[in-house]
This record gives C-alpha cells, sequence and structure tokens, in this order.
C-alpha cells in the first residue's frame, strides 16, 4: 500500500519542509500538493521553484503523488460564461506544466460545478455542465499525454454523483492520461466498492477521509478485483499520524479474491 496526505491537512501557514518532515515522520510515502494550499503558492508556476519544491520533498524521504486544483463556482470547465471556461482551461494546462515541473505523475480536478456547498453561484444546468467538460478535457488529454501526467477527476460540486456515470464520461473522453478520482467516506461509504468494481481500471487515485463506515474486506477485495496500484491519500484534520492509521483498514493481505475470476 503506497500512502500519502495532503497539504491541505496542515494549516496555511505551514512551509513545505514543515508539513514533509511531519508526514515523513507518520509514516507517509508521499504527499500530494494543493496550488494554493500550505507549502504551494498559486504563484510557484515557473520550472525554478517547483523544482526546488521537490528537491526539498525528495530529501524528506517523500515522493509527490499528485497535484490537486480546486475548482470555484465561477471558473471551471463547466461554466456558463466562455471566458470562464477559458480561464479554467488555461489554469489547468498550466497545472500540467507544474505537475510534470514536480515530478507528480498525477494532477487532480473537479471538472465542473454545478452547485456550490450552500447552493450559491451562477446556476448551471447539468447536461451543460457535462457536455462543457468533456469537451475541454478532451482537448487537455493530448496536453496531459505530453508531460505524462494523468488528470484524475473528482466526483464533486454536485456533479458526476454515480458510479455509472463517473465511468460515462471517462469513455467519452477516451484516454489512459484521463481517470477518476474516488473519496472514500465522502461518496457514499457504504458503496465504495460498487465505485471500485464500476470504475475498474478508470480508477486513478483514493481520497480516504474515514474509515469507520464501510465493510473493509468487501473495499479490499473490490481493490485487488480492479488490481488498483494508485496511492491511498489522508484528508480531513488532526494529527498525520492519526490519519495515516486511518488508512490500515486498506491493508491488503492478498486472500479477498480468487484471482481465477479474472481470467
Amino acid at each position: 500500500m503506497k500512502t500519502s496526505i495532503s497539504t491541505s491537512v496542515f494549516p496555511q501557514e505551514t512551509s513545505l519542509g514543515e508539513i514533509a518532515a511531519a508526514s515523513a515522520g507518520a509514516g507517509f510515502d508521499a504527499l500530494e500538493l494543493v496550488i494554493g494550499g500550505p507549502g504551494i503558492s498559486s504563484r510557484d508556476a515557473t520550472q525554478d521553484p517547483c523544482g526546488e519544491l521537490a528537491r526539498l520533498v525528495a530529501d524528506s524521504g517523500l515522493s509527490l503523488s499528485g497535484l490537486a486544483m480546486e475548482a470555484t463556482a465561477e471558473t471551471h470547465l463547466g461554466s456558463n460564461d466562455l471566458a470562464a471556461r477559458q480561464r479554467a482551461h488555461d489554469e489547468t494546462l498550466q497545472a500540467l506544466d507544474r505537475a510534470a515541473w514536480l515530478g507528480a505523475g498525477t494532477l487532480l480536478i473537479t471538472p465542473a460545478v454545478v452547485r456550490g456547498q450552500n447552493t450559491s453561484g451562477p446556476f448551471v444546468r447539468y447536461q451543460d455542465a457535462y457536455a462543457r467538460s468533456v469537451d475541454s478535457l478532451s482537448r487537455l488529454r493530448f496536453s496531459a499525454q505530453e508531460r505524462g501526467v494523468s488528470i484524475a477527476c473528482r466526483a464533486d460540486a454536485g456533479f458526476l454523483l454515480s458510479p455509472p456515470e463517473m465511468r460515462a464520461f471517462i469513455d467519452r473522453i477516451n484516454s489512459p492520461f484521463v481517470g477518476a478520482c474516488l473519496t472514500i467516506g465522502k461518496q457514499a461509504a457504504t458503496c465504495s466498492a460498487d465505485w471500485i468494481l464500476t470504475l475498474g481500471f478508470r480508477l486513478t487515485c483514493l481520497h480516504v477521509t474515514d474509515s469507520g463506515s464501510a465493510d473493509w474486506a468487501v473495499v479490499r477485495s473490490a481493490l485487488e478485483r480492479v488490481r488498483y496500484e494508485g496511492f491511498f491519500t489522508a484528508l480531513g484534520t488532526g494529527d498525520p499520524r492519526t490519519l495515516r492509521a486511518r488508512l490500515e483498514p486498506f491493508q491488503c493481505p492478498g486472500h479477498f479474491l480468487d484471482r481465477s475470476s479474472l481470467r
């Protein structure tokens, strides 16, 4: 099991050096950086600063599992406003560059915002957000491939709400460089196994916000069945050691699946 922790766990004022030291001390293997969050500012958008950040993390004995960018209700790939969609496209392209410079193999995005957490923000029809996001990602997939960085789409902000819909969305884009990120503990932990089995090879990364509300034997079996080999990234709040312990139920001893069923 490859474990990672998001820098969003730490207070904004925490330096990347402090984050890396605390994460390594807690037993994590990698960091997931968040653009504009602790450790990496929205201004670190050129190659040299990104290279320095990557070396700092490597010196702590960690790798980088990914780079995450946040969508807003005003700027996302599914926006009604053409200029806002273009900004979101350009920011995603810039983030792909940063991920490549950092040596992070995955860029996590929220393709569209259909509603904010408090239902505020511009109203966007679901079918329009879907079509626009597919169109934009169908162009961005080539940029991702050129940089060797996979785009992982999160089901969030009222968008991509079921396993079959996420699977169909990824298949419409039709690229090995565009996949899905599943958040266990947020997207109905009790049916996480269904999400995993439905997404299959499209599952690029896993976020974990809770480890107490699912049948972990079933979840582990599903992960083995789809041969998931990506990172398990801890989100939430709390001490890094506590968050690392939250990932323990995902340890896969290897006896949950009769592999002959995969032949």
